[in-house]
């Protein structure tokens, strides 16, 4: 499943990827629960980002790095597969320059913002997925990505036309728009954020609010304490319409995943909801199964938020409910990089 080719299987047919023995076909293995956290192996990290999305390292910089430290990475940017195609030419191409490095490997991967159903986990709204060893080109989310690319455009367009209707009303707008609205996600955000707020009778009048000239400020309390921004998406969402949405069902996530032949891992657990912090084994485990319901195959325990007594627990809980563990930096910034790995451990 993860694309080990059979002379690197190490002893008993067995080898290591995110800290968890796994047989030649990916399948888990039965691994000691106690101390799981001394398993886990310096040179692997199974979620890692490139300047293909949010990450600052090109994928060429960290293909080098995987090549020069004997690295076994997994690329996974947020709804692209370019950075892991990229990064996985061009430790190739480092191969046949300076000679094969028989350890280092660079496996596709993808990171999802999933939807969630009103009554799937007691209130959550969204949560992220990877999908890790995939084909890097397959049809399903191949198909998936242009439409996403597509409906990117249209959102974009939209965000313009919003602000050629919002200036004929008197609102002003600063010369940072046209950056904004390239970058943000939500793009009723870069026009919220680029509005100059000096004249506030458009403001009342066209989207009813009443702002000072500070820029930001407005005389409602809960305005002022930081909700302005939001209240003002809110608002153009209103009279505007809602926008396209770029994010895929749990389901149909899972299943683009399976159909590429990944293991579908639910990252950073314990940040995506805080409240697990406080269950038992035995209650996470059922937390667990019911991520296992809906396809889930393994859960990342080995994180940077958390700690190590955490991450055993988080471990330990997974495997009581079936489902495999996982280990990963989420490196963005080029020191992240297996710096979690390598790190004093924080005791909770």
């Amino acid at each position: 499943m993860l694309s080990v080719s059979p002379e690197r299987v190490g002893p008993g047919g067995s080898r290591f990827f995110h800290g968890v023995h796994t047989d030649r076909k990916g399948r888990f293995k039965r691994l000691d629960v106690l101390g799981l956290s001394s398993h886990l192996s310096s040179n692997i990290d199974g979620h890692v980002h490139t300047s293909a999305s949010d990450g600052i390292r090109t994928p060429r910089e960290l293909a080098y790095e995987v090549y020069k430290r004997n690295l076994r990475v997994a690329v996974t940017d947020h709804n692209t597969l370019s950075g892991a195609l990229e990064s996985i030419k061009a430790l190739e191409e480092y191969s046949r320059v300076f000679g094969f490095s028989s350890d280092s490997e660079i496996i596709a991967g993808i990171e999802f913002t999933v939807k969630l159903g009103k009554n799937m986990f007691n209130g959550m709204k969204r949560m992220h997925i990877l999908g890790v060893g995939i084909d890097p080109y397959n049809m399903h989310i191949w198909d998936w990505m242009i439409e996403q690319d597509n409906t990117r455009e249209n959102n974009i367009r939209h965000a313009y036309d919003v602000v050629g209707s919002l200036r004929r009303q008197g609102i002003r707008f600063d010369d940072m728009f046209e950056e904004r609205v390239n970058v943000y996600n939500n793009v009723y955000k870069a026009v919220a954020r680029s509005m100059v707020y000096n004249d506030p009778k458009p403001f009342k009048r066209f989207l009813g609010f009443w702002v000072n000239e500070k820029r930001g400020g407005c005389w409602r309390k809960e305005v002022r304490s930081g909700g302005f921004e939001k209240r003002m998406i809110n608002r153009l969402t209103a009279i505007y319409g809602e926008l396209s949405s770029r994010k895929p069902s749990l389901e149909s996530a899972v299943d683009m995943i399976k159909k590429a032949g990944g293991l579908v891992v639910a990252p950073h657990i314990m940040t995506t909801r805080p409240s697990l912090k406080q269950c038992s084994v035995r209650e996470l485990a059922g937390f667990f199964g019911k991520l296992g319901s809906y396809g889930i195959d393994a859960v990342e325990a080995y994180h940077p938020a958390h700690c190590l007594k955490t991450a055993d627990r988080i471990a330990e809980s997974a495997l009581k409910s079936g489902l495999s563990v996982t280990a990963g930096s989420d490196a963005h910034r080029r020191e992240d990089l297996l710096g979690f790995f390598t790190r004093n451990w924080s005791i909770c």
